[in-house]
């Protein structure tokens, strides 16, 4: 299966790679993977295009950009599944702690703690 995502060209340029392309595509065979590292890149996937998560109303839903009318890919340091997967993983980290403060705002509004 292909998998799209993007490349933080700046930071492959630190680690001395030479990023010519602001997107890669690579072939990743599911079977292969574990299944919590197939879950966390489906959690992720509209057609091939793994997207940052984003959190509306409380709910995860995959991140779009409306005035460009295009996903917003994870951005991965390298065009490698390495890469893709630190990038997915640091995806999951930010998702889960803007859930984290989001309860923590609505339970503390709802004691009158803040």
């Amino acid at each position: 299966m292909k998998l799209r995502f993007g490349i933080n060209q700046a930071e492959a340029f630190r680690r001395g790679i030479d990023a010519t392309s602001s997107t890669a595509t690579i072939e990743v065979d599911p079977s292969k993977l574990p299944q919590d590292t197939r879950n966390l890149i489906a959690d992720r996937l509209l057609g091939i295009d793994v997207c940052e998560l984003r959190l509306e109303d409380g709910a995860r839903v995959k991140g779009w950009d409306r005035a460009d009318d295009s996903p917003i890919r994870v951005q991965a340091a390298m065009a490698t599944f390495e890469a893709l997967l630190e990038a997915v993983k640091a995806d999951e980290a930010r998702i889960a702690a803007e859930e984290t403060k989001a309860q923590r705002t609505i339970d503390g509004k709802a004691l009158g703690i803040y």
